[in-house]
């Protein structure tokens, strides 16, 4: 069935009006954006006055060239994160050498005034610096240089100990052989244990605790349980086995040194050449007791081995060449 004039007529002017709310809908939402941009525009702007050497984004985004991306940024970031961490480094690095030169000089005031030798501070700590040096190249770890200053100011403070215990040895008398070996034994003994036992504490004290935390705990009272911690983790586990580890290695040099040595500070240069030694004979935390006379024997044994063998393998080689069937052929 056919639809009417009237009919067209009126459905045409209802779509007519439908369009014509659409257009006024579309109006009013682009009116609406207008003013919500003019508010923004000046609400950025009013920001801007108040705050004129920050700018706004659109400013920034402007002011940066084409070439410029996050990445740079990142890597503009990076680089002044290095630069600072390199300036931390550098002022730490300046820090540790000055309280280790006043250690340094510590040590070399009290072996002077005290013993009078202040070139045995001076060679204690070079022996220190030395045997840091092996055991790193030894052990193939990192050489940091604050803990190079750490060991020659430890070896310069070790100084005036090292100096009494060679000093009180002299208190036996050796005119007998019975007097000379009851000087190796009493200076591997109470003697060689009271160096250890310091020694290992104070490398717990500088290396755990710290310079600063040591001296404050000297007023705070914490002295006495930073002391019994040392005590427990490294005095008393190294003890027994540095006792050995020396005693077994160097008594004959004791028995040359304290009986026909007089001067303390001598006997404290050839000890110096003890620690270094000593020091490549321990590994890790844990003193190891090693035997250097066994392991000299080892090594000769091992490389009279390798002689005969490569002897062996000469010999059959020139008896091969030289016997009258190498001739036939």
């Amino acid at each position: 069935m056919a639809e009417s004039p009237d009919d067209l007529e009126k459905r045409l002017q209802n779509q007519q009006k439908e369009l014509d709310g659409r257009s006024a809908s579309i109006e009013k939402r682009e009116k609406d954006l207008e003013e919500r941009r003019k508010a923004t525009a000046e609400a950025r702007q009013q920001r801007v006055q108040e705050q004129p050497n920050q700018g706004t984004i659109d400013d920034a985004l402007a002011k940066r060239s084409p070439s410029e991306s996050i990445d740079d940024k990142v890597t503009e970031t990076s680089e002044m994160q290095f630069g600072d961490d390199r300036k931390k480094e550098k002022n730490g690095l300046f820090k540790s050498f000055l309280a280790n030169s006043i250690g340094v000089g510590t040590g070399i005031a009290m072996s002077a005034g005290i013993f009078g030798a202040p070139l045995s501070a001076v060679y204690m700590a070079g022996a220190f610096g030395l045997g840091y040096l092996i055991e790193k190249f030894r052990e193939k770890e990192k050489f940091r240089l604050k803990d190079f200053f750490k060991e020659l100011s430890t070896g310069a403070l070790l100084s005036p100990l090292g100096l009494g215990i060679y000093s009180a040895i002299d208190l036996i008398p050796n005119a007998s052989l019975l007097g000379k070996l009851g000087r190796v034994a009493f200076f591997s003994g109470p003697l060689a244990a009271t160096y250890i036992y310091l020694n290992r504490n104070l490398l717990y004290f500088r290396d755990k605790i710290g310079l600063g935390k040591s001296i404050k705990s000297l007023y705070n009272g914490k002295i006495f349980s930073y002391f019994r911690e040392a005590h427990r983790k490294e005095g008393m586990p190294n003890l027994r086995p540095g006792l050995k580890t020396a005693f077994l290695n160097f008594s004959p040099v004791w028995m040359y040194t304290l009986n026909w040595m007089k001067n303390p500070a001598a006997r404290l240069v050839i000890g110096n050449i003890n620690d270094v030694l000593y020091r490549i004979l321990i590994s890790g935390k844990k003193v190891q007791a090693e035997n250097i006379w066994k392991a000299l024997y080892g090594a000769g044994k091992s490389m009279g081995k390798k002689i005969g063998r490569t002897y062996d393998s000469i010999y059959q080689k020139m008896r091969r060449y030289t016997t009258p069937e190498a001739y036939q052929h």
